[in-house]
């Protein structure tokens, strides 16, 4: 090899049945259109999988007030899993998203609420001296901030296929102490991961 050979063959005129330009732009254009068409076919697909998984599965949402702090903080974002109670029912602790039974939701913006079950259906739930009692027993509220305070209320019966649900910040929650008994038909699913911000990720 000379110093002035080039390191890849490059077709002669005589073998590409033309110039070497026109070889070239004769076969890449139709190429390049493909693999455009292909890139967004695979985009299409991609956000309809994404869209069916989050009108079915899991959605984000963000949280918008300090009713359950400092469990969740204001800006904190959390997955919600929509199939959690399609084989069962909310449990007594669990953290759901449901959409708010408060006929003032839709002017203060806050049409789907997070709060944390407190009562299921036939429980009696009263709050009676600084403290939440069910079926006549103190609640265990290990999630609550020292010093947190319930207001007195009840007692409620809770019907069938209605939840009792209270922010853990008793002071700042607007929950079914306001608005009452929450259907279980509200809910939208539970809220088992918060993944932003990433130093306080994981349940909460």
């Amino acid at each position: 090899m000379t110093p002035n050979e080039p390191l890849l063959d490059t077709p002669r005129e005589d073998e590409a049945g033309g110039s070497p330009g026109h070889h070239a732009g004769g076969s890449q254009i139709p190429g390049r259109l493909k693999g455009l068409l292909e890139w967004v076919a695979v985009l299409v697909i991609a956000i309809g999988v994404a869209l069916v998984f989050r009108a079915f599965f899991l959605q984000s949402f963000w949280i918008k007030s300090g009713s359950m702090e400092t469990t969740l903080l204001i800006r904190d974002r959390v997955m919600v899993n929509r199939m959690s109670y399609r084989f069962g029912e909310p449990q007594r602790g669990q953290i759901i998203v449901f959409k708010s039974v408060d006929a003032n939701s839709s002017a203060t913006g806050e049409e789907d609420l997070i709060k944390r079950v407190i009562g299921v259906p036939d429980d009696l739930v009263e709050g009676r001296d600084g403290v939440v009692w069910v079926n006549d027993e103190q609640l265990d509220e290990p999630y609550l901030d020292e010093g947190q305070y319930t207001t007195d209320f009840g007692p409620v019966r809770i019907e069938p296929d209605h939840l009792w649900m209270m922010g853990d910040n008793r002071v700042r929650s607007s929950d079914s102490r306001v608005f009452g008994q929450v259907p279980i038909d509200n809910v939208i699913g539970r809220a088992f991961f918060r993944y932003w911000p990433l130093n306080r990720a994981g349940s909460p």
